[in-house]
């Protein structure tokens, strides 16, 4: 990954004007450690001047190429031009991997998130089981006891064949997902407000 560059780290050309006049040419934002950060003029610097309502509007967003669109296109392709020497050009092959919009979709998530990347899948279920099957043989999960209903049963069966081992605690009782934890433990799941009952986890706690 680019080393991301601290405010101080910055060219001193690129100020704060500097910045918000390249905003509208910037590759996708990266957050890491909870600064935004984007890349201007092949430097990857800070962006504090956006807050996360600007945020919500422009990231994932690049002007389209030739019509400079400033809305993102809707892409209804499923393949994808490859160069003569086997190269992609636009950087997509297939729509199925991966495409203009989801991709912009994925670096708005991650900039609003907070985190250093994002991936979009078709169902809250699709994102589970990927998740879990992340995870190795063996190893343990701690989940909520009033996860989405489907949760559990992925555990019980899907990932049961696959060796994954489950705790259903109640996420409300720190005591209690304390003391589920064991020396193969990987994965804390828990979802907040939980589905359907409502529930608040105190994630920070």
């Amino acid at each position: 990954m680019d080393r991301i560059l601290q405010a101080a780290e910055a060219p001193k050309e690129l100020t704060l004007a500097a910045k918000a006049s390249a905003i509208r040419r910037i590759s996708p934002i990266r957050v890491f450690r909870g600064q935004t950060s984007a890349k201007i003029r092949g430097h990857w610097c800070t962006l504090t001047l956006m807050k996360i309502e600007t945020r919500a509007v422009h990231a994932g967003r690049k002007p389209e190429g030739g019509s400079r669109d400033v809305v993102p296109a809707i892409h209804l392709s499923t393949t994808f031009h490859k160069a003569d020497d086997g190269t992609l050009p636009g950087g997509y092959l297939y729509g199925r991997p991966n495409n203009p919009n989801r991709e912009s979709l994925e670096h708005a998530l991650a900039s609003l998130e907070e985190g250093a990347a994002a991936l979009a899948f078709s169902s809250g279920s699709a994102a589970t089981l990927a998740v879990f099957q992340s995870l190795s043989p063996g190893d343990h999960v701690i989940a909520a006891e009033d996860a989405y209903y489907g949760t559990p049963i992925l555990l019980r069966t899907v990932m049961a064949n696959w060796g994954l081992k489950h705790t259903l605690v109640n996420m409300q009782d720190l005591a209690a997902v304390e003391h589920a934890i064991t020396p193969a433990t990987r994965l804390i799941w828990t979802e907040t407000p939980s589905n359907p009952l409502l529930n608040v986890t105190d994630l920070r706690a």
